[in-house]
């Protein structure tokens, strides 16, 4: 859940528009399904690349930007995930010694 809201919060933030954050969520599902975690990565990027550019008629430049922002969000996100995890095992661990 966190990788999805950080690719949608990190392309807002590079402002993608909203077809590029759409575009973002479905290269990411298709990459996942087609190549694991580095076609997730990857496709995250196409997609919003992808539909900047023909949907939302914007320049290479911008959509660029756009798909980098996911990326980030979706990094910024992974590491949310492992903080969580963290500090529940921890949790988990001071409990039971």
């Amino acid at each position: 859940l966190f990788d999805w809201l950080g690719i949608i919060l990190g392309a807002k933030k590079s402002r993608a528009t909203t077809l590029g954050i759409i575009g973002a969520v479905l290269g990411g599902i298709l990459g996942i399904l087609v190549g694991g975690i580095l076609g997730m990565i990857l496709m995250t990027v196409v997609g919003t690349v992808i539909f900047e550019i023909i949907f939302a008629k914007k320049n290479l430049t911008d959509s660029i930007k756009a798909g980098i922002g996911s990326i980030i969000g979706m990094i910024c996100g992974i590491f949310l995930k492992l903080i969580l995890a963290g500090t529940m095992i921890g949790l988990f661990l001071a409990r039971i010694l």
